[in-house]
């Protein structure tokens, strides 16, 4: 079965508000441009089909705003696509991951969802805000694993922040990516 995916951002150039079918990425690069001044859009649709993807939709929008992204879904939505994924690269804000979850329990796609680069900017869990954390486990996640225990330890510390933040909507349609994956910009000079 060919999964399709959506990919809703904002991108070099291209046409704003009209979908496209997308089946390689050089058909990405003639239609909406390279890294330049995509950022996040064309870095995803590239690892899309880096990793064996074969079809996507992508969606140009004027500017990464709750309000364009919005009216993305309702354009979606009006064209009928047939989409198994939506994602929104690199986009955060709670409100509109409401919006997308609702979206997608309604059509039954699942909807890749980024959490806020800085973990500070979510809400901590009201038990944690009131507790603080204890000296022995400070000590605990400060020391270095041995080589061959580095694995277990990364996956343990990993948990420990994910049991200490209260995710935005919990969903079975929603998948929350973090920590941010950075990519080298070879034309800015700089990573992002």
């Amino acid at each position: 079965m060919l999964l399709i995916a959506g990919f809703v951002g904002k991108s070099e150039h291209g046409k704003v508000n009209e979908p496209a079918l997308i089946e390689r990425w050089g058909q990405f690069l003639v239609k909406f441009g390279g890294f330049r001044k995509s950022q996040y859009l064309a870095h995803a649709v590239n690892g899309f089909f880096e990793e064996g993807g074969r079809k996507c939709y992508v969606l140009n929008v004027k500017e990464r705003s709750d309000e364009a992204f919005s009216e993305a879904l309702s354009i979606i939505e009006s064209r009928k696509l047939a989409i198994d994924m939506l994602a929104f690269p690199g986009y955060f804000s709670e409100k509109f991951h409401e919006e997308v979850a609702k979206f997608c329990r309604e059509k039954d796609i699942l909807a890749i969802l980024d959490l806020p680069e800085n973990i500070e900017d979510i809400p901590k869990k009201k038990e944690e805000e009131k507790e603080g954390k204890k000296e022995s486990e400070e000590e605990e996640e400060e020391k270095e694993p041995k080589p061959w225990e580095r694995e277990k330890w990364e996956r343990k510390r990993r948990l420990k922040i994910a049991d200490k933040i209260d995710i935005p909507v919990k969903e079975k349609h929603c998948l929350y990516f973090y920590p941010w994956i950075y990519v080298w910009d070879f034309y800015r000079g700089e990573s992002y």
